[in-house]
């Protein structure tokens, strides 16, 4: 930046009468305090960096009455006492997952604008005019109400790209006599269950060969039940599965299984599930897949818990207690569960007959879609 703007922008004119060197001075002191060391090229870079990092917090307080507005819509709360930018980084990792801290100041807060009707019931933007304040966005989410049914299903075919229907590891005629736990998992006031429309499921994975080779293996155990289908890219994905340190870091509410933002192949904003297995990083590979496969279990759509050890979604290890969203948890009271690590054995992560009973119960009944809905 030529050194008569940065005079412009300090002192509202320029002092192009006075040696140069006299103008760096009087603009370092004004900046930094005191006179920098260097060259010309040096000093005026840094002048430029700490004019530019202004201009940014200028910005971002500017901001302040959006983030109040989308913090008391994400959290129904708002954070004065943090930091603009903290503020900023907490609501972007609350919807997408992550930070955009790279990004422009204006792209960031337009993605947030845009994605925060996914995850709020309405937001509206105004803008002062000649008239008074002036609607300049307002996008009110529709819910899709689906008609109850009294007909009983046992055997599902959804509307999936290839026909597809739960199987069963047990005789037909004993599926239904081992029971079920569907009265534990999460249903909305009109009685719908919270699941994907369509199958198969997408998933996606990030993570070492190591821990592929456990998610390749739990979901490999899953589809003897349920349509799953592993992909190659995050956007095309409904559930993405990683054990990454530092999207955990960012994770502010510490669940391990939670709806976020992302954009879709075409560009569109959707719900995705994201699993984020750091707290298990390490541990054994029996440990890794039961844990895995109780977290699969809610992305699939058992937002709830069983109080059989013998099934999957029995939170068998104490982060699994509240480990997804507590407005989806309320039916599970996980306050009567004693978590008991199962035995290690080849097949303690594969879904029990209970587990899959339950599955075929939530994808009989009216649903809300995973893929536009959320809890906040």
């Amino acid at each position: 930046m030529p050194i008569h703007e940065v005079e412009n922008q300090l002192y509202g004119h320029t002092y192009m009468s006075q040696p140069t060197v006299e103008r760096l001075s009087r603009i370092e002191r004004t900046l930094f305090g005191t006179t920098q060391r260097g060259n010309m090229e040096t000093r005026m870079w840094a002048i430029d960096a700490r004019v530019q990092q202004k201009k940014a917090q200028q910005a971002l307080v500017a901001q302040g009455p959006l983030l109040d507005y989308l913090e008391s819509k994400l959290f129904q709360r708002t954070y004065p006492e943090l930091a603009m930018a903290d503020r900023l980084r907490r609501l972007e990792v609350q919807v997408f997952g992550h930070a955009f801290e790279n990004y422009p100041l204006p792209v960031r807060m337009k993605k947030l604008t845009y994605a925060m009707p996914l995850v709020a019931k309405e937001i509206r933007l105004t803008q002062g005019g000649p008239e008074g304040d002036v609607v300049v966005a307002s996008t009110r989410r529709k819910s899709r109400v689906v008609p109850r049914t009294s007909q009983k299903v046992e055997l599902v075919q959804l509307d999936a790209t290839s026909p597809v229907s739960f199987s069963s590891p047990m005789d037909p005629a004993e599926n239904l006599s081992v029971g079920d736990y569907s009265q534990s998992i999460y249903r909305d006031g009109r009685g719908s269950a919270l699941r994907w429309d369509k199958l198969p499921i997408q998933i996606y994975v990030k993570g070492s060969p190591a821990e592929v080779s456990v998610t390749n293996q739990v979901v490999q155990a899953w589809q003897r039940s349920l349509s799953l289908q592993m992909v190659n890219n995050s956007a095309a994905a409904d559930v993405v599965v990683t054990w990454d340190k530092g999207t955990w870091a960012q994770n502010t509410t510490g669940l391990l299984t939670r709806p976020v933002v992302q954009l879709d192949q075409q560009r569109a904003i959707r719900t995705v599930i994201l699993i984020n297995l750091f707290p298990f990083a390490g541990q054994p590979p029996a440990v890794q897949r039961r844990a895995l496969s109780h977290q699969l279990g809610h992305a699939m759509g058992l937002w709830g818990h069983s109080e059989d050890p013998d099934d999957v979604m029995y939170p068998a290890f104490s982060q699994e207690l509240n480990d997804f969203p507590s407005k989806w948890a309320w039916r599970s009271a996980p306050n009567k569960i004693q978590p008991i690590p199962p035995m290690e054995g080849q097949e303690a992560y594969a879904p029990s007959q209970r587990d899959i009973n339950t599955l075929i119960k939530i994808y009989a009944q009216p649903a809300n879609s995973l893929s536009d809905y959320s809890p906040y």
